[in-house]
Order: C-alpha cells, then sequence, then structure tokens
C-alpha cells in the first residue's frame, strides 16, 4: 500500500495507480511521453514496457523535486520485480511534473545514451535503492558529470 503524498510527486504516484491498473488511457492523460507512445505504437508498448506480472514501485530521491519556470523536476527510479525471472530491477527515470502539478513527462536517465539500471537477484525492497539511486540516478541527470 502506497500513501497518497501532496505537491510534484503526487502525479508521479496517479501515473503509477493507472499503470498498475493498466489503464492506458489514464496513463495518456497523466504523462505527455506515454500519450506519445501509444498513439505512435498502441498499447502494447506500455504493456510490455509495465508488465502486469510485474510488481511495481516509483522511487524518488527527493519528492519535492527541484522548483524551476516549467515545473519540477524529480530525479528517481522505476523498480520492477519478476517472479518468472526472479530479479529485482531499477531503472533510473526523470519525472518532469508541469507547473500545475496536474501532468508529467517521465524520461530514462540520462537522456541520451543508455538508461541506468541495476538488477539484483531475489526480491529487493525498494527502500534497498535509495543509495544507489543517490550513487547512480541523481548524477545521470546532470550531462556535466562523468
Amino acid at each position: 500500500t502506497v500513501d497518497p503524498v501532496t505537491g510534484p510527486f503526487s502525479v508521479v504516484q496517479k501515473r503509477a495507480d493507472a499503470i498498475r491498473a493498466q489503464d492506458w488511457d489514464r496513463v495518456a492523460t497523466l504523462d505527455d511521453r506515454s500519450a506519445e507512445e501509444l498513439e505512435e505504437s498502441g498499447e502494447d508498448v506500455l504493456a510490455e514496457r509495465y508488465a502486469s506480472s510485474a510488481e511495481t514501485h516509483w522511487l524518488p530521491y527527493d519528492a519535492s523535486g527541484e522548483t524551476n519556470a516549467n515545473g519540477t523536476t524529480i530525479i528517481g527510479a522505476y523498480i520492477t520485480y519478476s517472479e518468472e525471472q526472479q530479479a529485482t530491477t531499477g531503472y533510473c527515470e526523470l519525472w518532469s511534473v508541469s507547473a500545475n502539478g496536474l501532468t508529467m513527462r517521465w524520461d530514462q536517465l540520462p537522456i541520451d545514451g543508455v538508461q541506468v539500471f541495476l538488477s539484483l537477484t531475489g526480491r529487493e525492497p525498494p527502500g534497498n535503492f535509495s543509495g544507489w539511486i543517490q550513487e547512480k540516478c541523481v548524477p545521470a541527470a546532470d550531462p556535466e558529470t562523468d
């Protein structure tokens, strides 16, 4: 069970709930990138990325994010556990929340290049990825870091 939050991360939580429900139309109303993917490629691309059989979590580095002129930017990770593969995988992501807090756009981190991820054998609690997010995802959001 996830306790709902207020503020910028709440739209990420609403998107996560819609993904878990496989409600792609609702996902598209919340996330601009998913809306584009749905229009261009159909539901299969989203259903493949967010398998209904997987246990999923979205873990922010800092749920309040960094406020800027366009809204709020939150660095975090999409974490999934696959019973079939007996593995927990975290993917670095950037969630750009609109100024009104009603919509967002997700991007992989780094935005250009291969997405940073970590795969561990077995089921790992999402909180175990906190240090990894700080060490790998936060620097991946800054193109100036090596």
